[in-house]
């Protein structure tokens, strides 16, 4: 078996999951596909075949086309583009239920997968380094003299969920949504078992803290942070499809925390829409 045939079952599981009518399509557990690649090849797929000792392994053979999300048990595998070998079938043009977006993540920036991982994957025991060369996170190798890029450690991830829990005390919140809560912090269970209302907010909450761990890690080495450290969303949409106002405030926050980290040379260079500065100029008058 070579690499292009399991690029080629990977994007045949995704859209055989997009054919189905999945609304979250381009996301699914190691599980949940391995089992559709089981599917696929009649339950003869290994990945040994391709040379990976671990299903996740595998996976990790191919992070130009999906991430791999490891902070969750099982690992979640998202795709990371719609390729161009994937024609999206239409069974009714003029429906908006089946556009081909449809489901797709809403546009949020987030941290690059490759930083993401090398950041939060403290349950594979992999040491991670800066490749200058190459630009981007990898497993170290034999004899590497990069810079490793510390893991954040299973404790610093559970005080980082009890600041959450901190942060969202202020408002009202039921005794489903505090038992839940305290359960998830408890047995350090993966996101999904958050009241549906905050997982939105974990997530963003999460992304912000690994955003300013690894901007703190590249200053305090000496190095030059990549300027597409936040990605866009895995499925890009124009950007007037955003789903709700909390997406679009969102992003709008995140614009906001981004100018106040800014150096004064990167404000120089910054573009800003002009009927952006002249309404922002009218509503100071």
């Amino acid at each position: 078996m070579n690499m292009e045939d399991g690029r080629q079952l990977i994007l045949q599981a995704f859209e055989q999951a997009r054919d189905a009518g999945k609304p979250d399509w381009y996301r699914m557990t190691t599980a949940v596909l391995k089992n559709r690649l089981l599917a696929l090849t009649g339950n003869t797929f290994d990945e040994a075949a391709y040379g990976a000792a671990t299903f996740t392994g595998f996976m990790s053979e191919y992070d130009d086309l999906v991430d791999l999300d490891r902070s969750s048990f099982p690992p979640v595998v998202e795709l990371r583009q719609m390729e161009p070998d994937m024609p999206v079938p239409v069974r009714n043009a003029h429906s908006p239920q089946h556009s081909p977006h449809r489901g797709a993540p809403s546009g949020r920036p987030r941290v690059r997968s490759d930083l993401w991982r090398a950041a939060l994957d403290y349950s594979s025991r992999t040491q991670y380094v800066w490749d200058e060369v190459e630009g981007k996170a990898r497993p170290s190798r034999p004899g590497d003299d990069s810079p490793v890029i510390p893991t954040v450690s299973q404790g610093s991830h559970q005080e980082w969920r009890e600041e959450f829990i901190a942060d969202i005390e202020s408002r009202p919140i039921t005794p489903e949504e505090e038992y839940q809560l305290d359960t998830w912090i408890q047995n350090q269970l993966p996101t999904s078992h958050l009241p549906r209302p905050l997982i939105g907010q974990w997530n963003g909450f999460l992304r912000d803290k690994v955003h300013r761990y690894l901007l703190d890690w590249f200053e305090d080495s000496g190095l030059e942070p990549p300027q597409d450290l936040f990605a866009a969303s895995a499925v890009e949409r124009p950007p007037r499809q955003w789903s709700s106002s909390s997406d679009t405030e969102d992003l709008r926050q995140l614009v906001l925390r981004t100018v106040r980290e800014m150096t004064d040379d990167e404000l120089a260079q910054l573009s800003l829409p002009s009927r952006a500065v002249l309404r922002a100029t009218k509503s100071s008058w």
